[in-house]
């Protein structure tokens, strides 16, 4: 599973997460989860899967995107079990503790409610090939 807030971090991450499922022979799950529905929501919403059915057709990768309404946390935990995800891989955009202190920290709340495997990718990581 991996989930997203926007297409900008969606990129950033996409050819690793391709990556990892090719060398495992998974097929991505990608959430976008709108906390309210709004125009700009939507329209991010939209990009999102774009991109991904786009670099789903090049890479020959299964890519299933799943975008919902509702509480960041709840709706990952929801796609977790719904969709038998093996592994999660997600990114941070705090920029310090403050961030994380005003925002909560969702990475941390979803790893105290699962018992699989979580990648958390920092805020601007420079990803190598390491695979």
């Amino acid at each position: 599973l991996m989930p997203i807030s926007s297409s900008k971090i969606a990129r950033l991450s996409m050819d690793y997460v391709i990556d990892l499922a090719n060398n495992m022979k998974a097929e991505i799950v990608v959430l976008y989860v709108m906390e309210r529905k709004t125009l700009e929501q939507l329209n991010e919403s939209y990009r999102v899967k774009s991109l991904f059915e786009h670099a789903s057709r090049l890479k020959k990768v299964p890519i299933k995107v799943i975008i919902r309404e509702g509480d960041i946390v709840e709706e990952i935990i929801k796609s977790i079990r719904e969709e038998n995800i093996g592994q999660v891989v997600m990114g941070t955009s705090y920029k310090g503790a403050l961030d994380k202190w005003l925002y909560g920290d969702i990475p941390g709340e979803v790893m105290k409610r699962v018992d699989i495997p979580i990648v958390i990718m920092p805020r601007d990581t420079e990803l190598i090939d390491t695979l």
